[in-house]
């Protein structure tokens, strides 16, 4: 068993086929998480159990995995907007929550993470977070041991308004493939809005013209 400090840090595994009692468990220990904060997860993201494990079967999230301390639900991680080299994931933007009864063991959860990241053939992980979720900066930053990329302006939408985001890499020598990928990410999302507002134009045109 690993320590944090004088705390005894319980065993730390993966479930990448959770029950769909550890799944409810995370789901609703995540939803007051969101009513806590109002700058942890974009506008983008599912607001329901349903539809966040249908991106999964997509595959818009992938390596999803609950981890557990000692068989209890801790928190959940998945990588999104993934780098390719063929069919082969090499990175990607990392999401996730860690429970805050198990924010002390966030080393070793981490390192089980990053393990596994390794034996997938994944070492290229980014992650962006709110500027102004400064306990989240300070967890990627200091627990994770991330390096900041720097400010992207402008770059989600949180409550309908593009938002600036600190961008940062697993590894330092990523750091120019954490801003390209930004790049990319962020246009991706503008092609995205035009797409559904496109068909939101056309759907009440023909509303209007069957009127």
């Amino acid at each position: 068993m690993a320590t944090a400090g004088l705390i005894e840090v319980p065993p730390v595994t993966l479930a990448s086929e959770p029950t769909h009692e550890q799944l409810e468990t995370w789901w609703e220990a995540l939803q007051t998480e969101l009513e806590d904060t109002a700058v942890s997860y974009t506008d983008s993201f599912p607001r329901t159990l349903k539809a966040f494990l249908a991106r999964v079967q997509l595959g818009t999230f992938t390596h999803f995995s609950l981890f557990l301390c000692e068989e209890a639900v801790a928190g959940a991680f998945w990588l999104h907007d993934t780098v390719h080299v063929g069919p082969q994931v090499i990175g990607g933007w990392i999401g996730g929550n860690t429970l805050p009864a198990y924010r002390y063991a966030g080393r070793e959860i981490w390192h089980t993470i990053q393990a596994s990241l390794y034996r997938h053939g994944i070492p290229h992980v980014f992650a962006a977070v709110h500027h102004a979720n400064r306990p989240s900066r300070v967890y990627v930053r200091q627990t994770m041991g991330f390096r900041r990329v720097g400010i992207y302006r402008r770059f989600l939408r949180f409550h309908g308004e593009l938002t600036d985001f600190v961008v940062y890499t697993m590894h330092k020598e990523d750091a120019e493939l954490a801003w390209t990928e930004a790049h990319k990410r962020a246009r991706g999302q503008r092609v995205s809005e035009l797409v559904h507002t496109s068909y939101g134009d056309i759907a009440r045109v023909e509303q209007e013209h069957a009127a």
